[in-house]
Parts: structure tokens; sequence; C-alpha cells
């Protein structure tokens, strides 16, 4: 509970929102707890057979060499992971430009190092 509270604590600083900052850092963790059980089916390679007998389909994944996201203000941990988590997961290097008005950015690489995220 202590990363919640942190998290928590950072936003209310940025926002001035507890009961949104509540919401928001519940989602964050949601949002990691969801995309880590989708990512490993949804990435899997596939191999399906056509209406043409001799053709098959392969479907591989090839994730980006980066991935851009670049953070607003009013919901920043939030709206910044929402694009970066399932890059990461995908393989992609992530960076994150967080909204000149908000500080809660500058604890990203801490919290996803604290999760053992990356």
């Amino acid at each position: 509970m202590a990363l919640h509270d942190q998290l928590v604590s950072a936003l209310v600083d940025d926002t001035g929102r507890l009961s949104i900052s509540n919401l928001e850092v519940d989602s964050f963790l949601s949002s990691i707890d969801r995309w880590s059980q989708l990512a490993p089916k949804i990435l899997q390679e596939t191999l399906k057979d056509t209406s043409i007998p001799f053709i098959q389909l392969q479907q591989t994944t090839v994730p980006y060499q980066l991935v851009g996201v670049i953070s607003p203000w009013n919901f920043p941990l939030l709206l910044s992971t929402i694009d970066a988590i399932p890059a990461l997961l995908a393989g992609c290097a992530v960076i994150i430009k967080r909204a000149a008005a908000s500080t809660v950015m500058l604890s990203i690489p801490i919290i996803f190092d604290m999760l053992n995220f990356i």
C-alpha cells in the first residue's frame, strides 16, 4: 500500500483532487494487471488455414523500436501509461514526455522499477 499512497500523494500535489487521484492510481494498477494477463494471448504467433488448401496465414507481432507518449496534465499518470504499458509488454522502448504543469511524471521510472515491471 505504500506505493499506492505515494502515487496518490504525488497526484494530489499535482492536481489537488484526492478522490480522483485515488481512482486514477487504482485504474493504473488495474491496467497493469489486465495487460499482463492479456499480453501472452495477444502477442502469441498464430497460424490459420484459409479457404485455399495450400495457403496458411501466419500472424507475428513485431514491436516498434520506440513509442513516444505525450502526457496531458489532467490525468498525468493514467493517460501517460495507458499507451506505455502495452507498448512495454510488446517489447517496445517507450519515452514519456510529461506535461509541463505536472511533476508526478518524474517518478514514473521509479514506479515501474518498484513494480518490477521493466
